[in-house]
């Protein structure tokens, strides 16, 4: 690992949609999807939803796009690590990527 240590996330959340099971041209399988995640301000009880972009592979990605048992709007709890990238928009503005890749998911009923 270079001088910097992974970042550990846990998220709880609703299934924006079932992924599609993809496979890359060396044969391995992911899944990329969205979980909506509301949290309430204890103060205001405001509520702010945010959507966490996630990537699960191998038996992680098979699950989660199995369209028998997996539905948009079920619950699962996902931890994983960030995973960062920039990138250069149309306009030639940096901008940065943030995602979740899912090392466990638990969940799955509505």
């Amino acid at each position: 690992m270079g001088k910097y240590g992974k970042a550990k996330f846990d998220v709880f959340g609703k299934l924006v949609e079932v992924p599609r099971l993809e496979t890359t041209k060396s044969g391995f399988e992911l899944a990329k999807f969205e979980i909506e995640v509301i949290t309430r301000n204890p103060q205001t009880k405001e509520e702010k939803t945010t959507y966490v972009p996630i990537t699960a592979m191998r038996f992680d990605a098979k699950a989660i796009s199995n369209t028998k048992y997996v539905k948009a709007g079920d619950f699962f709890y996902i931890t994983g690590n960030i995973n960062t990238s920039e990138y250069t928009d149309k306009n030639g503005n940096s901008r940065l990527s943030v995602e979740l890749v899912a090392s466990s998911i638990l969940g799955g009923s509505n």
